[in-house]
């Protein structure tokens, strides 16, 4: 077969963030006495940029008020998860596997700048990756394609040579729709509701997951 890359969404995939991030939003609408509701975020905001999000739940227009309550979350979210900092099981099992077989892997997340960067060197996991895109990078947010069509060029790679891995429904779509595989991670939605969005293989952490799984996904046919 030949090479193929990795490509890892972050919250909810190198880490279980998500209950934080949530944390971190009960908070935030409290502060600006907004009704909290966890199933229209979960469809309406998990997996995409705060850009898209925030004007739709918060009620403002201007850049300068979008940035603002991005930066109020984000920061909420690094000091409640400042002493929670752990990658999700066997993932650095699997990163030192792919690194033995010289497999390119990137990062591609709707996450800021500030937080791929605690998150990645708060763990020591730059080195593993190729490439790290965060929303700066990318004009269209998940589930557009662009953020992984432009993490398999920075591999040197077509999207189709890559494996994307995900927890948001978002994210699947985006993979998919850049013409990668996609593997679902059950950190965020059920193996159903990821299954439905046509992933190739569903793990609930990277103990699951191994060379021979990683080959196999490659495999997949599309028409199945």
């Amino acid at each position: 077969m030949s090479a193929f890359g990795i490509l890892f969404d972050m919250d909810g995939v190198l880490v279980d963030t998500n209950p934080t991030h949530n944390e971190a939003l009960i908070r935030l609408f409290d502060r600006y006495q907004i009704p909290y509701d966890q199933d229209a975020l979960n469809r309406r905001a998990h997996g995409r940029p705060n850009s898209e999000w925030i004007p739709d739940f918060m009620g403002v227009t201007t850049q300068a008020e979008i940035q603002q309550i991005a930066d109020e979350k984000e920061s909420l979210f690094r000091e409640l998860y400042k002493g929670r900092l752990k990658a999700l099981n066997g993932l650095l099992p699997l990163l030192d596997l792919l690194q033995l077989y010289d497999i390119k892997m990137a990062v591609a997340t709707s996450a800021p700048i500030e937080n791929a960067n605690f998150i990645l060197d708060g763990l020591s996991l730059r080195a593993y990756f190729q490439a790290v895109l965060h929303a700066g990078d990318v004009t269209l947010g998940k589930p557009h394609p662009q953020i992984y069509q432009k993490a398999a060029a920075a591999l040197g790679l077509a999207a189709k040579d890559c494996i994307v891995i995900e927890d948001s429904i978002v994210g699947v779509q985006s993979g998919l729709a850049a013409g990668a595989k996609v593997i679902g991670v059950t950190t965020t939605h059920s193996a159903a509701e990821l299954k439905a969005q046509g992933t190739s293989m569903i793990i609930k952490d990277f103990f699951e997951l191994g060379m021979d799984q990683l080959i196999g996904v490659m495999g997949t046919d599309d028409s199945n």
